[in-house]
């Protein structure tokens, strides 16, 4: 899906309705917890690093702990109408969220990206809220994967 086939859909987005109109907005298909999570992308990169879930541990972990930092760049850019720098830091955010399956999210940074280029602040304003959203259930997505692994990491009991 292109930035001109989402302009409409992203004036109507709300928190209330975070997850429902963010599969419109992205255009989302697959199995995926609630367009949240592709749990095959997932599953392959486990496969990827040799079936290890105490390093696929350590890869979420890395990303969810930066995960609000970022946001708030993102959202601090936008507020500054600082377009380039809203661009740069989706674009730099996304292919963590891709890597890990986090397809609502990196449809989302995929927006505020193509709207950032194009100039369209209205856009990204419009988008922040459904942004801060997903932030939150991605925390949530992964803090019940971390659980599915049934790993313990080296030091603790």
């Amino acid at each position: 899906m292109r930035i001109r086939d989402m302009r409409p859909a992203v004036g109507g987005v709300s928190p209330r309705h975070g997850t429902e109109q963010i599969s419109e907005i992205c255009g989302h298909s697959g199995p995926v917890d609630g367009q949240d999570l592709d749990r095959r992308v997932l599953a392959k990169l486990q496969v990827d690093l040799g079936g290890n879930p105490l390093a696929l541990l350590q890869i979420i972990r890395l990303f969810v702990d930066a995960l609000d930092d970022h946001a708030a760049q993102i959202d601090d850019a936008v507020r500054d109408n600082e377009l380039v720098m809203v661009a740069r830091y989706a674009r730099h955010m996304r292919p963590g969220a891709e890597l890990l399956g986090a397809t609502a999210l990196a449809g989302i940074l995929t927006a505020f990206e193509e709207f950032a280029e194009s100039g369209d602040l209205a856009a990204c304003q419009q988008l922040t809220d459904v942004f801060a959203h997903q932030v939150a259930r991605s925390h949530t997505v992964f803090d019940s994967v971390v659980v599915g692994l049934d790993v313990v990491p080296a030091g603790r009991t």
